[in-house]
């Protein structure tokens, strides 16, 4: 494939791959924005889910845990990385960087070379699972600002680079960027503009990728950005989105829009939220579901255009 690489004028659109923490592809230099939403453990490896400390209060507005529940192990999250899959590239040592103040310690494939407060260096020789876990917590000064970069990357990451390089060069050589995954169009999420993703998140794995990394992407690989918006967005968070690809994309790219994704697959919740839509809005019942849908869809591409 060595060959197929530094195409001058590419015709491939492709879909990125969600950022998930058991993607084995580092996207990102600090493979923090990788990690699984925080959960409690105790005896089980999971005993309250990332959903139930949001809804008790034990996460800051990042999703950063800021107390530990009663009755609890501690707070965790996890790389699943599978060693068979490109472990060797992954394998290496690492620097963490943080605020605050808490006990952390690392497990699985990963060993703490040297530990003080607000920096951990550790070494992953596999390339395969590891987990951080936060058995104490300070009061008013949680751990938080987590960073954590290969050591032979980390004076990239200083200098303000986001994307690890080689996936950079990679997806460079497409001609369109779908970011369908990245922006979690199928997921049952809040929809307003008050709700998205932000760059200083805890992790992107748990609400999607940024707009504002979406577009540094696009005009660092030189790539037409394809955005997919939510189904039930609403004008003000469009008209927000609009506006930040208008006045940050290279003026040398084309934006694509397209509304959702798959509206006819009834799998997804935007088949039945359009569905319920159409028929409260149109009272037509008696049609069948899928006219009404792709009716509905084109007047809902229509005002998002």
């Amino acid at each position: 494939m060595a060959g197929a690489k530094g195409v001058s004028d590419p015709v491939l659109a492709w879909n990125l791959t969600g950022i998930k923490d058991w993607e084995t592809v580092p996207v990102f230099l600090d493979i923090a924005r990788q990690m699984r939403p925080f959960f409690a453990y105790g005896e089980q490896w999971e005993t309250m889910d990332h959903a139930a400390l949001q809804a008790g209060g034990f996460l800051d507005e990042a999703g950063y845990a800021t107390a530990i529940p009663e009755g609890q192990g501690g707070i965790r999250t996890v790389w699943a990385w599978t060693p068979e899959m490109g472990g060797k590239a992954r394998a290496g040592v690492y620097v963490m960087t943080y605020k605050g103040k808490g006990a952390l310690a690392f497990g699985g494939d990963a060993r703490i070379v040297s530990q003080q407060p607000g920096r951990i260096i550790l070494e992953n020789v596999s390339g395969g699972t590891f987990w951080l876990d936060i058995s104490a917590i300070a009061a008013g000064d949680h751990p938080r600002d987590f960073s954590l970069v290969r050591a032979d990357k980390l004076a990239l990451h200083e200098a303000g680079a986001i994307f690890d390089p080689q996936w950079l060069s990679l997806v460079a050589d497409a001609r369109e960027l779908r970011f369908m995954d990245w922006m979690q169009t199928n997921e049952a999420l809040p929809p307003g503009f008050a709700d998205r993703p932000e760059p200083l998140d805890a992790t992107y794995t748990e609400r999607g990728v940024p707009i504002e990394v979406m577009v540094r992407l696009a005009n660092e690989a030189g790539v037409d950005p394809w955005f997919t918006m939510r189904h039930d967005a609403d004008d003000d968070t469009i008209r927000a989105y609009a506006t930040y690809v208008r006045d940050h994309l290279d003026p040398r790219l084309k934006a694509h829009v397209e509304y959702s994704n798959e509206t006819w697959n009834a799998a997804f919740t935007q088949f039945g939220w359009l569905r319920d839509k159409a028929v409260a809005d149109w009272g037509e019942e008696a049609r069948e579901d899928w006219e009404i849908i792709f009716d509905y869809h084109v007047r809902q591409a229509a005002r998002t255009a």
